[in-house]
């Protein structure tokens, strides 16, 4: 029979046969109004794996560490099989058998139960499937830049003529300094044509819209206002001469704030009560108060990015992804603020089962529903807001 090479906490051995167990868990729950029981999917019961292992030759010698390990180890031990690939878990039972015609030869039979895998992720920022507002930057820039080549296809020469007089204009406004988002928009990508040269132009005055990105860093919701307010109105300005000019700017600027937002968000619990800036001409340290946003200025600050995003005629598909992203880093540094974590339900469960997972007292089950707006609390699925452990 055929034996295969395998290694348990370090040592190696070969497996000559393997067999594993997989049974599932089902809770039957007796609700009022509900005919039969309401089963519940409680997930899988314990992976349970036998293994023959033969330690022979070389090996033999280690067997005896290896039983040492086992009466002592503490924790999980590590089997990496030649199928199954790596396994931790426990060795629940081992036992061992000498024949007497073999030298040097011991067989090594394993019982191992595998350690089971949550249902419940937590994270202080739960973004596994949503993108960051940086990271659809560069497709908002590519659908403003397709945006105005729609708008200018075919134009006569006197219209160009107005535009390439526009861009020399908009290029003696960008004034960068070093920000994050001054940074950001430097490492967008631009086609050097006459749409790609507006669309650059348009995000780099929004970007270099010094006043508004300060005060977003010390008063963030105060800040977003203006920067939106800035921006509209240097749109209107260069509507004047061409309207894709200024819907380029109203685009550009939509996207910087929500940008800024999120950054504003991501840093709520992370950052001091102070900032450090450097005032221009001095080389002296100004210790600036940074305003702490309330749950209201959250719920404002998202609302602002969507209505602007809304305003805004046939939005490109991937501003509407940004406002969603804003609402969702909304949400989450409201839990933050609230003192309150983020948790992941993969399958349908109860709340009762959330809150023991979570470790939560089951007396809160009615506040965490009435919070996540969770109408039937046998029916619980997706992110749900819970408080700190209680146990």
């Amino acid at each position: 029979m055929d034996r295969m090479p395998a290694t348990i906490d370090g040592f190696e051995c070969e497996i000559l046969s393997a067999g594993d167990e997989t049974t599932g868990s089902v809770a039957e729950h007796k609700l009022i109004g509900y005919d039969g029981a309401a089963l519940e999917d409680c997930g899988i019961d314990s992976q349970r794996y036998t293994f023959q292992t033969i330690w022979s030759g070389e090996n033999y010698l280690n067997h005896f560490a290896f039983r040492e390990k086992y009466r002592t180890k503490r924790g999980l031990n590590e089997i990496f099989h030649p199928v199954y690939g790596l396994l931790k878990g426990k060795i629940k039972k081992i036992g061992a058998t000498h024949e007497a015609d073999e030298i040097d030869c011991v067989s090594i039979d394993i019982e191992f139960t595998e350690e089971g895998t949550s249902e419940f992720s937590t994270s202080a920022r739960m973004r596994t499937n949503t993108r960051s507002v940086a990271e659809v930057g560069q497709e908002v820039a590519d659908e403003v830049v397709a945006r105005v080549s729609r708008s200018i296809f075919g134009a006569a020469r006197n219209r160009l003529n107005r535009l390439k007089a526009a861009i020399n204009r908009m290029e003696s406004r960008v004034n960068l300094g070093v920000s994050i988002m001054n940074d950001h928009v430097k490492a967008l990508i631009f086609p050097l044509s006459i749409p790609g040269i507006i669309a650059k132009n348009a995000f780099l005055i929004c970007a270099s819209l010094k006043n508004a990105g300060n005060q977003i860093a010390n008063s963030p919701k105060n800040g977003l206002i203006a920067l939106l307010e800035q921006t509209r109105a240097i749109g209107q300005l260069f509507g004047r001469t061409d309207g894709a000019i200024e819907n380029a700017i109203v685009e550009a600027g939509t996207y910087l704030s929500a940008f800024m937002t999120e950054e504003a968000f991501r840093e709520i619990g992370e950052r001091d009560t102070s900032v450090v800036s450097l005032q221009a001409g001095s080389v002296r340290s100004v210790v600036e108060p940074v305003e702490a946003l309330s749950k209201r200025d959250v719920d404002e600050m998202v609302s602002t990015v969507r209505r602007s995003t809304s305003e805004i005629y046939d939005a490109p598909q991937a501003l509407k992804e940004v406002a969603l992203i804003v609402a969702e880093a909304g949400r989450e540094a409201l839990a933050r603020i609230g003192g309150e974590r983020i948790v992941e339900i993969k399958s349908e469960t109860n709340i009762y089962s959330v809150l023991m997972g979570a470790r939560v007292d089951r007396a809160r089950a009615f506040d965490v529903c009435l919070r996540n707006n969770i109408e039937n609390p046998n029916r619980v699925i997706g992110t749900v807001y819970l408080p700190q452990e209680d146990f």
